[in-house]
């Protein structure tokens, strides 16, 4: 049993707050990312904090290369559809700076339009595509990165921006055409490690990781958490520099769910259709502080109901 006296420190700890002063000193002076990340200790940062922790986590090289060689052409195959989730991003990125407070979105200068933001959007992702040779699919949560990355950096200009979203792609993301599905194969060789009888009831429906986990990994869980919950959780990704960090995330996911999971065969016999799960601690699905997570239909389903 803890003692009274390491129970009190444990309340000391979590509600004392003077590790942010000590943390807004530090970014004031430069300090280095090993004095920052003792003083966080893998603790979400004050969000007037976050854009100047990020910038030093990301640690943007000198000598990158940036926009300065992109033609401005757009040619990609799904240039139509970037151009469209462009606008659309653009759109939503506005609103959600106009609805927070001023000490969150550190603007010094009028907004953009949503013309000029989307035109910003699709040059990054545009020149992103034509230099890495890795096209641009619709849904696979490079739109959810970027508008992230934009409100809480507020990047100058889109070569400022474009070289934050190759760091965050390059050291947490799998690269390469192929790379989501090697990370879904690596997930599910740790998932059949630490619960061989889920990663079994999962298979045994043909549910795959690369069907439910390659969003998550593709866009670092952008497009399955709230605005408020991903950058807190991205605080603690860029802290700790770690790519396979997501995995772990991805298996507590799966973890917390599994009664309902394997409830749902016991429900419905071998059929596993979409349903969402809660994240969160509490059973009240009207609760709005939740997350959630979707798990699709397996292939058997999706057949059945095209024939």
């Amino acid at each position: 049993m803890a003692s009274a006296g390491s129970v009190s420190s444990l309340d000391d700890f979590s509600n004392d707050d003077s590790w942010e002063t000590e943390l807004e000193i530090a970014l004031l002076r430069n300090a280095d990312l090993a004095e920052v990340k003792s003083i966080c200790q893998l603790r979400p940062v004050p969000s007037r904090l976050r854009r100047d922790l990020w910038r030093l986590c990301l640690r943007i090289e000198s000598t990158s290369v940036g926009m300065s060689n992109f033609t401005d052409i757009y040619d990609l195959q799904c240039q139509e559809q970037l151009h469209s989730e462009c606008n659309k991003a653009a759109a939503e990125v506005l609103s959600r700076l106009s609805q927070m407070d001023s000490s969150e979105t550190d603007l010094v200068e009028e907004p953009p339009t949503a013309f000029h933001l989307s035109s910003v959007f699709e040059s990054v992702l545009t020149h992103f595509s034509q230099t890495y040779s890795i096209p641009f699919v619709p849904g696979n949560g490079w739109i959810q990165l970027l508008s992230t990355l934009y409100i809480v950096l507020r990047p100058t200009d889109r070569e400022d921006l474009y070289l934050y979203f190759i760091s965050v792609y390059h050291r947490f993301i799998a690269s390469g055409t192929k790379g989501s599905l090697h990370a879904c194969n690596a997930f599910r060789l740790l998932l059949q490690y630490h619960e061989p009888e889920l990663c079994n009831f999962l298979d045994s429906h043909k549910l795959g990781p690369e069907m439910y986990a390659k969003t998550w990994f593709d866009s670092l869980f952008a497009n399955h958490l709230s605005n408020d919950a991903l950058p807190a959780m991205w605080d603690i990704y860029f802290l700790l520099g770690e790519p396979h960090f997501g995995m772990l995330v991805a298996l507590i996911l799966l973890v917390n769910a599994k009664d309902n999971l394997m409830q749902k065969e016991k429900t419905i016999g071998r059929e596993v259709t979409e349903e969402t799960f809660s994240l969160g601690d509490s059973d009240d699905d009207e609760a709005g502080d939740s997350e959630s997570f979707v798990l699709p239909k397996s292939r058997e389903h999706r057949q059945s109901n095209i024939e």
